[in-house]
């Protein structure tokens, strides 16, 4: 469980801060999450992010490492808001 992090700390009060390069950015499409595919599974960080359209909410932090959702153009979580028929 997420919890159960010993030693590290989770954070799940809500700041209001600006998103840096070196924050963690979740972005779903469904159930699907976006992450690299090599040996460590890693999510993207802002700084990685090229030319995105999204607006970004807060979520936690662990250890200082700030974790954050991003948003769509339309305002909408992304959550498989993605024309399909293409």
């Amino acid at each position: 469980m997420i919890q159960d992090i010993f030693p590290s700390k989770l954070n799940i009060e809500y700041q209001h801060k600006a998103i840096t390069e070196n924050d963690i950015v979740f972005f779903f499409d469904g159930s699907s999450i976006l992450c690299n595919n090599d040996a460590n599974l890693r999510f993207p960080l802002y700084g990685e992010i090229e030319n995105s359209r999204h607006d970004y909410v807060y979520l936690f932090a662990i250890d200082g490492i700030h974790f954050f959702l991003a948003k769509n153009e339309k305002g909408c979580f992304s959550s498989g808001n993605r024309n399909r028929s293409e």
